[in-house]
């Protein structure tokens, strides 16, 4: 498979050490988590540079939480995103790690597990396991599928 061209983020914090990752996220032991590791190594969340969207759910990641505080207003962190959800459904959201959104406030998880990546929907009320959509593998199998677009083309 063909790389996606390269991402930039903007509006992201300094990169954070792998004590700081783990202090707020836990151990991270999942498959691929080196990559995950790396990229909050490097960007401490922020915007992706294009529309930014990946098969099969062509919803378009609009912000990579932090993993540290970002010290911007109205900017949660991975582990603040992650603890509201598993309020609303911890036998599912308990096995993932949060780690963005899409416009619509819908979400990007990697399980723990597995280092599977999930896009997980929240149109559907509580029925987020019946409604979630693999999107890749690993942290890195997501971020090489993504496809940048200067524009949003829609109906």
């Amino acid at each position: 498979m063909a790389k996606s061209p390269i991402l930039t983020i903007s509006n992201s914090g300094p990169g954070i050490s792998l004590p700081q990752i783990e202090a707020e996220c836990g151990p991270l032991i999942f498959p691929g988590a080196d990559q995950f590791i790396k990229f909050y190594q490097k960007h401490n969340g922020g915007r992706p540079n294009k529309t930014t969207t990946a098969e099969p759910i062509y919803s378009t990641i609009d912000i990579f939480y932090p993993i540290a505080s970002s010290g911007r207003p109205g900017v949660a962190t991975i582990a603040e995103v992650t603890a509201g959800m598993e309020k609303r459904d911890r036998s599912y959201f308990g096995k993932m790690l949060i780690f963005g959104q899409d416009a619509g406030a819908n979400l990007f998880c990697v399980e723990r597990a597995t280092g599977v990546i999930y896009f997980v929907p929240l149109d559907y009320g509580d029925l987020f396991a019946e409604n979630a959509a693999r999107l890749a593998g690993s942290f890195q199998t997501y971020l090489d599928k993504l496809q940048l677009f200067d524009t949003v083309y829609g109906d």
